[in-house]
């Protein structure tokens, strides 16, 4: 197996998206033994877990033709968040090259293109719709002994003391507040 195969060769393919041929490029993996960033893989399932890929699919449907689809551009978006360099700007501080094998590209987005897209996207005006029906999948969603997991509430009161509609000198984060409905006194520290 090779320490780090050469990219795939992917120009007649960024001819036929040039062109309006290509709605967007599949991605393409090979074997090899380091990959820069090869823990970001460990994420996958997570993101899968979080429906936003299948959800996004249903709600946008597609970009745009390009090279660089909505999986792709959303899993881009992801991975850099993982890796710490969250926003458009943060693919100028990976290797194009080395982020596009996490992809299965021959290359990462640039950061024009990241922006285009996200553009598109918002231009949309779905964006309302994507949050919906990511709500509605975790509501429905099922834990791993079929328990409904709509039922698990987790009350933060932290909130509380932000939403009033005039703030209490009394009230600070090291000192309990009545929470309304809960009849009880909460700490928000």
């Amino acid at each position: 197996m090779p320490m780090l195969p050469s990219a795939v060769v992917r120009s007649g393919e960024r001819a036929a998206a040039r062109a309006g041929l290509l709605a967007a490029a599949s991605p393409v993996f090979f074997p090899a033994a380091r990959i820069r960033h090869a823990g970001l893989f460990l994420a996958f399932p997570a993101l899968e877990t979080t429906v936003l890929l299948s959800c996004a699919k249903a709600v946008y449907s597609a970009l745009p033709e390009g090279f660089y689809g909505l999986e792709t551009i959303l899993i881009d978006a992801v991975l850099q968040a993982l890796a710490g360099e969250a926003g458009a700007e943060g693919a100028t501080r990976f290797d194009p090259k080395e982020l596009g094998r996490m992809l299965g590209m021959d290359r990462a987005p640039e950061v024009k293109i990241i922006r285009r897209k996200f553009s598109q996207l918002a231009a949309s005006v779905e964006a309302e719709e994507l949050i919906s029906a990511l709500a509605s999948r975790h509501l429905t969603a099922t834990g791993p002994v079929g328990e409904n997991l709509a039922a698990i509430l987790y009350p933060d009161g932290h909130v509380r003391a932000y939403q009033a509609p005039k703030r209490s000198e009394n009230c600070t984060a090291l000192h309990p507040v009545e929470v309304p409905g809960l009849g009880n006194r909460a700490n928000l520290g």
